[in-house]
């Protein structure tokens, strides 16, 4: 009865035993592909680190360009308003009738002429029939004085409403729409045949 127990015993200690060596192969692969897994996840995070640092790079470097942008702009702007200042205060209709400015511009005037052998009215600064100046206030009231009274021909690349100089006519149009809220013919058109 002792070895028919004990043969029992052995045979149940070799089911476990067969049992335990499955069980632990089967935990050996699950921790592989654990280990796979998370080698995987680990790819994955770096590939999205490196994603998130070359968005966080462009967005510094866009940041930067901005700030130097407005940079820009505020300078511009305040030498635009130191020359709005000094064209305010020095009105060229007092100059003109102040005596002194006056023989001063004749003597530049002869001199000029004596020099270049033509009349500095030719020259085509703005002024009226008895060739005495002219205040015009903008830029647009200037071109046309040059246009229509000197009758000078006028650059095409200038911006006839301030004078801004443009190296093509594509970024004249470009300006134009940006600064002065101007539609080029060719883009009310586009829109036009779009609806």
């Amino acid at each position: 009865m002792l070895l028919a127990e004990n043969a029992e015993l052995a045979a149940s200690l070799e089911v476990k035993e067969h049992h335990l060596c499955s069980e632990k192969t089967k935990a050996e692969q699950q921790i592989a592909q654990l280990k796979e897994n998370l080698n995987g996840a680990d790819r994955e995070l770096k590939r999205c680190q490196n994603h998130v640092y070359a968005l966080t790079t462009i967005n510094e470097m866009l940041i930067i360009g901005n700030e130097k942008r407005d940079e820009i702009i505020f300078e511009y702007k305040r030498k635009l308003q130191k020359y709005k200042n000094l064209s305010m205060s020095s009105d060229s209709d007092s100059l003109s009738r102040d005596s002194s400015f006056e023989q001063v511009e004749q003597k530049a005037n002869k001199s000029l002429e004596e020099r270049t052998g033509n009349s500095v009215e030719d020259q085509g600064l703005p002024h009226n029939t008895n060739a005495s100046p002219i205040h015009l206030e903008t830029y647009a009231e200037f071109r046309r004085n040059l246009c229509k009274v000197v009758e000078k021909s006028t650059d095409q690349d200038l911006c006839t409403l301030c004078g801004w100089r443009s190296s093509s006519e594509a970024e004249l149009k470009l300006h134009l729409f940006e600064k002065h809220e101007m539609e080029s013919l060719s883009l009310m058109l586009d829109k036009y045949c779009l609806d």
